[in-house]
Order: structure tokens, then C-alpha cells, then sequence
């Protein structure tokens, strides 16, 4: 295999690599799939979560980790439209650990109540960085169902760190070249021995 063949090939895994990767940082630490900001609410139940800096970032989303303190909205939407049938709560809770006092530390509450619309915003002001969670109650006939969601705000991802995950796929990158190489050299000698008599 010629070198250019070679350098052709890492190019183009090179590229591909942090394409295949945008959708992991897009969300602000989700998982990286398209249930990144998913709550899930039992076996039966999905609701999106989005958080939102309007003020500096516009309208990019955010998931569990939302950099910035300041002006947030966070906006819940009901996945499944039979979901708007049931009654829901949910709140926003600080998270103080184990034993936070769930009543006395929320600080977002909405109590109860049949969505129709399956939209739900919270507009308020985080002065101070911190851990929270959100919680989500469905009454669905004789059972309740809680999911508990945590996310932060006010920690920012370090240019650092992003730039560590570059490299570390533009390495990634060229492992995979090298492999390809060295394996389509070795096909290419054992092709070329003479079979045994």
C-alpha cells in the first residue's frame, strides 16, 4: 500500500471520527443519542427536558448540564400525547444529597394538573451555580409513577477538556488507519508466499 493510499485513508476516518462525535458534546453532557435530554417516566412514559440562556446563547439546548447561571428557561414537553391525559407534577428541587428536604428546598413547583398542551416552561433567575433535580410525578389510574432527573447549572465545560476529546478522537483516528494498513499489507504478503508442498 503507497503512502498516499495510506494518508488518504487516515483523512478520511480523521473526518468522519468528530462527525460521528458532534452529537455527543451538543447536548451539554446527555448521553449523546437522541434521548440525551429523556426523562423517562416508568416503562410507559417519556418527557423531553431543555434548558435555555436566552439572554447569551439564544436558542441552543441544553440538557443536564447547563453552563451558565443567570436568566434559564427550562421547558418540559409531554412525548406521548396520551401522557396529556394524565395529571402531573413536577418540581424543581436543589440537590443537597441523600437527605435533601425535598418540600423545602424546591424552588420550581407545579402542582397536579392535566396538560393538554404538553408544554410546560419555568422562567426564573439561578444567582448561583449548583446541583439540582428536577421530579416529575404521573398519576397513572391506581398507581403513581416518580422520576427523578438531576442537571446542573453554572459548570462550564473547559475548552481543555473539549480539547482533550479532540485529540483524543483524531488519535482514535489514526489507530484505525494504522490497523487498516498494517492489515492490508499483511493480506498482501500472505497472498504472495508460495503454498506448502
Amino acid at each position: 500500500m503507497k503512502l498516499s493510499s495510506f494518508l488518504k485513508s487516515y483523512a478520511l476516518v480523521a473526518f468522519l471520527m468528530p462527525l460521528a462525535s458532534i452529537n455527543a458534546f451538543s447536548h451539554g453532557g446527555g448521553t449523546g443519542d437522541d434521548t440525551g435530554c429523556q426523562i423517562r417516566i416508568g416503562n410507559k412514559y417519556t418527557m423531553h427536558m431543555s434548558g435555555y440562556i436566552p439572554d447569551d446563547r439564544g436558542g441552543r439546548e441544553f440538557c443536564d448540564a447547563i453552563p451558565e447561571t443567570g436568566r434559564i428557561i427550562i421547558a418540559f414537553d409531554m412525548i406521548q400525547s396520551h401522557l396529556r391525559d394524565h395529571e402531573t407534577e413536577i418540581r424543581i428541587v436543589k440537590d443537597l444529597g441523600p437527605d435533601t428536604d425535598i418540600k423545602a428546598n424546591t424552588i420550581f413547583h407545579q402542582p397536579y394538573q392535566v396538560h393538554k398542551s404538553g408544554t410546560l416552561f419555568f422562567d426564573s433567575n439561578f444567582e448561583k451555580k449548583g446541583k439540582f433535580f428536577s421530579l416529575v410525578s404521573v398519576r397513572d389510574h391506581d398507581e403513581t409513577i416518580v422520576t427523578r432527573f438531576p442537571f446542573t447549572i453554572g459548570y462550564p465545560k473547559t475548552e481543555t477538556t473539549a480539547s482533550i476529546k479532540v485529540f483524543m478522537i483524531i488519535g482514535f483516528g489514526l489507530f484505525l488507519a494504522l490497523a487498516v494498513w498494517w492489515w492490508k499489507n499483511s493480506m498482501k504478503r500472505n497472498s504472495g508466499r508460495p503454498n506448502a508442498a
